[in-house]
């Protein structure tokens, strides 16, 4: 079945628990599962709103034919390592680089042939194309605003001990970094 699938997750977690006690104003050691399951959440929570992936990590995409033009679903895309696909004997193959193009430029990469080729023909298979992607941003140079909006949330979801908050503000704070069509509302 088609869809995208992780491959290699985020070596580290996004918000250390230090700079969370720090920002919430919390002393001591206390309750370190239940701190790292809020900012997990948070964290998940703020890429699915976003469709952005905060750390780097690897994806593979799987379609069941090529489609005119491959949309990457999630950004920031670091890069595309390969396209595979099933060939018409249905052999696993890979698509040399030179024979397709990738645009990052916008907040949904777009891959496509180069002018003048074709996607190759392919078996009719379930996945019969994988494209393997990088997303996320360097250690260091993600937004400021995933790190304040994700702090912001964390805290408050700390201080009343729930997941039923409201996310008005949160979806708020990310702001520019919510891709248009695409927001998720639960």
């Amino acid at each position: 079945m088609a869809g995208d699938v992780l491959v290699t997750a985020p070596d580290d977690n996004f918000i250390d628990i230090e700079l969370f006690r720090e920002y919430s104003k919390i002393e001591g050691a206390e309750e370190e599962d239940f701190i790292n399951l809020i900012l997990q959440y948070v964290e998940e929570k703020a890429e699915s709103i976003t469709r952005r992936k905060i750390l780097l990590q690897e994806w593979q995409q799987a379609l069941d034919y090529f489609p005119r033009t491959i949309v990457i679903p999630f950004s920031p895309v670091v890069s595309v390592e390969s396209i595979q696909y099933y060939d018409t004997a249905n052999v696993l193959q890979t698509l040399s680089a030179a024979l397709y193009e990738v645009d990052t430029q916008p907040q949904r990469a777009e891959i496509r042939p180069v002018e003048g080729e074709c996607w190759p023909q392919i078996y009719n298979r379930f996945n019969a194309v994988l494209v393997n992607y990088t997303v996320g941003y360097a250690a260091g140079q993600e937004p400021a605003q995933f790190k304040i909006a994700c702090l912001g949330l964390a805290s408050k979801m700390y201080d009343v001990r729930s997941l039923d908050v409201d996310l008005t503000g949160f979806k708020a704070a990310l702001g520019a970094l919510i891709i248009r069509g695409s927001v998720s509302e639960d």
